[in-house]
């Protein structure tokens, strides 16, 4: 978290990654790294690719293709000529895992993202081979679905996300965040009232009026600031505050 100090408080800001790490700490999930606004978590399963596993996913139409440039995992009993066309991919490597002796394995892991809604952060099933490659998002969804079902100790959260088709949602009041606040939209409606010159001002780059800065550095999730509801209030004075003593600097003496 990020903190500014004020005379009457502390103003905590939190960013986006910051939101993540919460939710995935009350998943018991850990982030791993992050790319733009979506985070990945470190895988949570490893599944080997043993012989009795292999059988049942061949079942459920997962099977094994050694006619390419090597051994892949295909979905949906595609035939090699189809793969090769298809795009995005519907396959998983098929190499040993250097970690594991022989056999290949497959992680599951979940990508996290701000909720459509804005109120949350959502987890989305997914899978990888061991070198962190995956399929479409379709074809890793059936690879996460097909392993959890075949394991009997999957934890009671990746049972819910299964349950509820590969995406589950966390709200900001279970993080213990209601009434967060994006910071660049606090500013334009709370502050600015929409007023276009001091959303100009609080953009502009070759100066700094307004600090923090109610505008991200950046697309990613560690540059992307939200306010908490406790100081919001603070955070509004203290901006009042700087755009005061920006118009004085503009004040001409005769």
């Amino acid at each position: 978290m990020s903190t500014t100090k004020t005379r009457a408080k502390k103003i905590e800001l939190v960013s986006l990654l910051d939101i993540f790490k919460k939710a995935a700490e009350l998943k018991d999930q850990e982030v791993e790294g992050h790319f733009r606004t979506v985070a990945t978590t470190r895988p949570f399963k490893h599944y080997l690719l043993d012989e009795e596993l292999l059988a049942f996913l061949a079942k459920r139409q997962i099977v094994i293709y050694t006619t390419l440039p090597g051994p892949r995992l295909i979905l949906h009993n595609k035939s090699a000529r189809e793969f090769r066309r298809e795009s995005p991919s519907t396959a998983w490597s098929y190499s040993p895992d250097p970690r594991h002796g022989k056999l290949p394995g497959i992680r599951l892991h979940f990508s996290l993202y701000e909720s459509p809604d804005k109120l949350g952060v959502t987890f989305e099933a997914g899978s990888s081979d061991y070198t962190g490659v995956h399929a479409d998002t379709a074809s890793s969804w059936s690879m996460f679905d097909t392993l959890v079902k075949h394991d009997d100790d999957a934890p009671k959260f990746i049972r819910e996300v299964v349950a509820a088709g590969g995406k589950v949602a966390v709200s900001l009041e279970e993080l213990g965040l209601a009434g967060l606040v994006k910071l660049d939209r606090f500013f334009e409606y709370e502050f600015a009232n929409q007023n276009e010159r001091l959303i100009q001002l609080g953009r502009a780059k070759d100066f700094e009026v307004f600090n923090p800065c109610p505008y991200a550095d950046s697309e990613h999730a560690h540059d992307i600031f939200y306010v908490l509801e406790g100081g919001q209030t603070a955070l509004l004075a203290l901006w009042w505050g700087q755009l005061e003593a920006y118009k004085a600097t503009l004040k001409l003496s005769r």
